[in-house]
């Protein structure tokens, strides 16, 4: 599954309160992903890259995801991926916010 459709998922996700709701959209995800990706996709939905017994916290500042960000996206100017961070206050709405620009 490509970053942009799950970033959608996690977005779904966010916009939601309902149990059932939730449910029925992490259903939909993991019947989307392939069968070597499903467990990668659970744990990110969790917020983890592994299993939270794998100990996978990277501790990567939010200065230097946004200029990771800048070097993935070379067509949109510095300023204006900080700014969507800005407005954001998340990392992860700001890739989103990107990638569906």
């Amino acid at each position: 599954m490509k970053i942009t459709k799950f970033s959608e998922y996690l977005q779904k996700l966010e916009n939601t309160t309902k149990r059932l709701e939730i449910t029925a959209i992490l259903k939909e995800m993991i019947n989307d992903l392939n069968p070597e990706e499903t467990d990668i996709g659970v744990y990110l939905s969790l917020g983890y890259l592994k299993a939270p017994y794998e100990n996978p916290k990277f501790n990567i500042a939010d200065k230097m995801m946004l200029r990771v960000l800048e070097n993935t996206y070379p067509q949109l100017d510095k300023t204006d991926i900080r700014k969507i961070y800005e407005k954001t206050g998340d990392l992860g709405d700001t890739i989103y916010e990107i990638s569906h620009q």
